[in-house]
């Protein structure tokens, strides 16, 4: 009976220990295909091939791929369409998964209303200051 309980044991432990393996392999079959992880993995088939690649000078760029993946899922945003093979210049033009470019902030020629409202404050407060000083000056000098 023991000897029973110690076999299914070990088989579950064996088992668990292929699936753990198998999920690094599938994310790296994956990039291997061409270049871009673009299918859906879970969060902890993804946190279990960076662990694998990391420290492995041979995989930095699968590390890499992996890091952008754990992003684009945190983020909620689509994998990058793979470059055009007719395309001349080879480079991807930034897809539907790249953020906005910030704006400027002198775009429209005026400071920000925030600033205008602290600045407002700010003055306020070095005014009440200095003539709380000078009340205080004069109240003391009768």
């Amino acid at each position: 009976m023991l000897r029973g309980i110690a076999l299914v044991c070990a088989l579950l432990v064996a088992l668990g220990a292929g699936t753990a393996a198998a999920a690094p392999l599938e994310v790296y079959t994956d990039y291997a295909d061409n270049g871009v992880i673009d299918r859906d993995h879970s969060t902890a088939d993804l946190l279990d091939s960076l662990e694998a690649a990391r420290g492995d000078a041979q995989y930095g760029a699968f590390a890499e791929a992996v890091q952008d993946a754990l992003d684009r899922q945190i983020l909620g945003r689509r994998p990058p369409e793979p470059p055009d093979p007719g395309d001349d210049d080879g480079a991807a033009a930034g897809g539907a998964g790249d953020l906005p470019t910030p704006r400027n902030p002198d775009e429209n020629g005026r400071p920000p209303w925030p600033f205008l409202a602290l600045t407002a404050i700010g003055a306020a407060l070095a005014l009440s200051g200095a003539g709380s000083s000078i009340y205080r000056r004069a109240r003391r000098s009768r």
